[in-house]
């Protein structure tokens, strides 16, 4: 059981759930997490879990459209254009 998918990349709670008595709601944390396109090296074996998949990963909420740069230059020469097609 986890958290709703959310775009907060600090944070992440959940409980692990098992029939066994040793990993009986054994909590799990953002340092047992492993984000989508990280590598893991150096590791003889991992035990997996994917809980979330497609737009809903962290990584796909933190997907920003990136804001539209312009220039010093082109905003003058907007300006320029602007006031020629006024008069």
């Amino acid at each position: 059981m986890c958290e709703a998918p959310n775009e907060n990349l600090d944070r992440w709670e959940a409980q692990l759930n098992y029939d066994s008595e040793a990993i009986k709601n054994l909590p799990v944390d953002i340092k047992n997490m492993i984000l989508r396109g990280c590598i893991v090296r150096n590791t003889d074996f991992a035990i997996c879990i994917v809980v979330y998949v497609g737009n809903d990963t962290k990584i796909m909420k933190n997907l920003k459209k990136s804001p539209h740069k312009v220039s010093n230059m082109m905003r003058q020469m907007n300006k320029v254009l602007y006031s020629v097609f006024v008069f």
